[in-house]
């Protein structure tokens, strides 16, 4: 990405401290008004069978939607600068994208031409499978900019387990799971190859060969499903025994709630290395959803931003002459922009939000240069996640 190669030789830690304490404008606010589009489709009848996975810094996201033809089959794609790329599969017929780093490569699912179950890589117009445990399937859910992959996957001789694993220069490291149960699902990985997820009920942490329970906000579950270079994590936990569910952020050993909206349950979904934080949150109002099968009332949901403590319904962030209702932001990278799905004209669509107010890149790099000449910051470099 861009802003990565221009902080090569600045710690992400230095950085975010410095931008901070000198008053250099943050990449994103959440006071700013954002633009949103509508990133399309591949062209498949239901045109509302689409998911959003991650951005990167590019602003390129990734994700599934239907595609062309008689069945309803859906395809990984990537959208980037007003089009949207199908990825194809290993060979069969479905496959889905669930990450992408700043180098463009892109991780997830397909079935091969077995119809198995496989993780795959893609980049540069290729897709390759990336093996298993030794089991019949596997999962690639991220990568990080140094091209490591993080997943799960079957171990030999066994369908009713599934490990965290590691691909990494072309092996597969089992991770285990945590207090040795059955499972273990990991959703994110940062460039320290910190890998978060969830195991036997609960949000984990892996480092360095162990894996360690974050614990919950007072009640018995809880997962994770971001990571920053940070450290910071982020998720949802029982705040009781069940419900309701709570947005938290895990840092330094301690999980705090993010609120809600005005209902009960949020969910946190991504933290960028600014410590912005996006996901879905109840509000505490009810109504009818005319693309649910269901006719009872439901109640809303909206996509949030949280920043500084403050959680903000990113409906009040767009335009009011939009369309759209924002549901479910999954992704959030380093310039403050957005990519989830939302609703608009009664459909289900994915979108992109971009902030208004970023500054330039080249601005920024001659700020931060200064700062680095004139109070000698860490030259250890640390690339960013989008």
């Amino acid at each position: 990405m861009y802003i990565s190669d221009m902080l090569k030789s600045i710690s992400t830690v230095t950085v975010s401290t410095a931008l901070i304490t000198l008053g250099i404008p943050k990449l994103a606010v959440a006071a700013s008004l954002y633009s949103i589009s509508d990133l399309g489709t591949l062209g498949g009848d239901r045109t509302d069978e689409i998911g959003v996975s991650d951005i990167n810094n590019s602003g390129q996201v990734v994700g599934y939607a239907d595609a062309p033809g008689e069945f309803e089959y859906y395809h990984a794609f990537l959208a980037q600068k007003g089009r949207i790329k199908d990825l194809g599969t290993l060979g069969s017929y479905n496959s889905a994208a669930r990450g992408i780093n700043n180098s463009g490569q892109v991780v997830g699912e397909s079935l091969n031409s077995s119809r198995l179950r496989r993780a795959f890589l893609w980049e540069n117009g290729v897709m390759k499978e990336l093996g298993t445990l030794g089991g019949s399937w596997s999962v690639a859910t991220n990568i990080n900019d140094a091209g490591t992959v993080v997943g799960f996957s079957t171990p030999t001789g066994t369908t009713e387990q599934e490990h965290a694993v590691l691909w990494k220069d072309g092996k597969i490291q089992d991770l285990g799971t945590l207090n040795n149960s059955s499972y273990s699902f990991p959703s994110d990985i940062n460039e320290s190859e910190q890998v978060v997820g969830y195991s036997d009920g609960r949000a984990f942490l892996w480092e360095k060969g162990v894996t360690k329970d974050l614990g919950t906000l007072g009640g018995n579950g809880s997962s994770a499903y971001s990571i920053n270079n940070l450290g910071q994590v982020v998720g949802y936990s029982d705040v009781e025994n069940g419900f309701p569910r709570n947005a938290f952020l895990w840092q330094d050993g301690v999980m705090k709630s993010l609120g809600t909206l005005g209902g009960d349950d949020s969910y946190a979904y991504d933290i960028n290395n600014l410590g912005q934080i996006v996901g879905t949150a109840q509000t505490g109002e009810f109504r009818e959803y005319p693309y649910l099968p269901s006719n009872l009332p439901e109640e809303i949901a909206h996509g949030f931003l949280w920043e500084n403590g403050v959680m903000t319904d990113l409906n009040n962030l767009i335009p009011t002459t939009t369309s759209w209702e924002i549901i479910s932001p999954w992704a959030i990278n380093d310039l403050g922009q957005i990519a989830g799905v939302g609703v608009r004209n009664g459909q289900l669509r994915a979108f992109l939000m971009t902030p208004k107010s970023v500054p330039e890149p080249t601005s920024i790099l001659q700020s931060l240069l200064a700062l680095a000449g004139g109070v000698g910051l860490a030259m250890k470099y640390k690339p960013n996640r989008g």
